[in-house]
């Protein structure tokens, strides 16, 4: 399996206002940045695919989402290729019997499996990312 985040939000931006001749209009001025998360993880070669919609990007969440690929997933051994991100290799990061992280190597964007520039799931990596039933560990 492949597995990445994405960041989906708002950042509030004040825009150009009508206002009659001579006239400044006021408007107040708060910048707000609202953010939530999507986890996903792919198998290409199965055709399967989870996904979580969390609120913050870290060791806690990356921990709760493996957690679901664990339960989801409970008759495979997973191998699953995760980026570089701290919160995939942080020591308090519990993972899963039936996982295993393997990290992709740093400057490598062909190696980007699970989003495409449109924001919509798709397997770009090689089919060799799978599903491993535990029969055949």
């Amino acid at each position: 399996m492949a597995e990445d985040e994405g960041r989906f939000g708002r950042i509030s931006q004040p825009r150009r206002a009508w206002a009659p001749p001579g006239v400044r209009p006021r408007s107040p001025r708060q910048i707000v940045r609202d953010y939530t998360y999507v986890y996903a993880a792919v198998a290409p070669a199965e055709g399967k695919m989870t996904s979580l919609i969390l609120p913050r990007a870290d060791t806690a969440m990356m921990h709760l989402f493996l957690e679901h690929v664990a339960k989801t997933f409970q008759e495979y051994f997973i191998v699953m290729q995760v980026d570089q991100a701290g919160w995939h290799q942080a020591k308090e990061l519990k993972v899963p019997e039936n996982i295993r992280l393997i990290f992709q190597p740093p400057y490598s964007p062909e190696r980007e499996s699970t989003w495409s520039i449109s924001g919509t799931t798709c397997a770009k990596s090689s089919s060799r990312i799978s599903l491993v039933p535990h029969w055949m560990r």
